[in-house]
């Protein structure tokens, strides 16, 4: 199964969307306990690419992202961490399909409470606004970005990502998600 979406919210971000990829749905505890949600929590704590990996390969291919010319991983919510599944999936992708992989965004402000947490489109982009930055400008040759993530609830931390990459020149970008959230069972 694939899912797409399109991270949109003009109130905050203006005109700027992101497409956003994902291999399944994300379902909190409360709502379905499967393996592959488990396993996306497991995700942000420790190395579960042997895991997810052949689902991002497949999600790669069958998007034909092949004019894409840099993959970066959006930053969790403490400054400072990333996560490890996240990275390791970046760098195979990068050495499986070619794209280079550098971690240019890195948060700056810690969230100031957990995404999921959050109620609401108001408290989830005040808890990311300017929260984030980018450790370089983009190359001439870095126009179109690849972002991977863990989970697409609101669309907030991407197009926060998005509104950098755009303001040092990027034109397009496509996230890639290990799963999107949702609040019923599909």
């Amino acid at each position: 199964m694939t899912i797409e979406e399109t991270a949109y919210l003009p109130a905050y971000y203006g005109n700027l969307r992101v497409r956003v990829i994902a291999p399944d749905y994300y379902y909190s505890k409360e709502i379905k306990h499967d393996e592959y949600s488990h396993n996306i929590v497991l995700s942000k704590l420790r190395d579960e690419s042997d895991y997810f990996y052949p689902y991002m390969k497949n999600l790669f291919d069958e998007s034909e992202l092949g004019k894409f010319n840099l993959i970066c991983v959006v930053p969790s919510s403490k400054v400072g961490h990333i996560s490890p599944t996240m990275v390791e999936v970046a760098r195979r992708l990068s050495s499986d399909c070619g794209v280079p992989f550098e971690n240019i965004i890195s948060r700056t402000v810690d969230a100031s409470e957990k995404m999921t947490a959050c109620g609401g489109y108001d408290r989830r982009h005040e808890s990311v606004d300017g929260c984030m930055s980018l450790e370089r400008q983009l190359k001439d040759e870095e126009r179109n970005i690849i972002l991977l993530d863990d989970t697409k609830t609101s669309g907030c931390t991407i197009l926060e990502c998005m509104k950098l990459l755009e303001n040092s020149g990027a034109t397009e970008a496509v996230c890639l998600c290990l799963g999107i959230n949702s609040t019923v069972v599909r």
